[in-house]
């Protein structure tokens, strides 16, 4: 799942299209959601979710990408 993210996430950065974020962002939720709280994978999950978050706020400037970026 992470994977897929990672790929959709890349594409954006190198197209700009808001859909590969989306999806990204998407996949990146669904793979904290599935990660135990004390899971040794879960902090680098956060980053990746926060990281895309961030993008978004950045492309949009909607202030929810932004505080949930932190968030994460």
């Amino acid at each position: 799942m992470t994977g897929k993210a990672a790929e959709l996430f890349d594409d954006y950065q190198r197209t700009g299209r808001l859909d590969l974020l989306n999806a990204a962002i998407e996949l990146f939720g669904d793979a904290v959601a599935a990660t135990a709280p004390d899971h040794p994978d879960r902090p680098g999950r956060l980053s990746d979710l926060g990281n895309a978050l961030c993008a978004r706020f950045g492309s949009t400037g909607q202030l929810t990408d932004g505080a949930e970026a932190m968030a994460a």
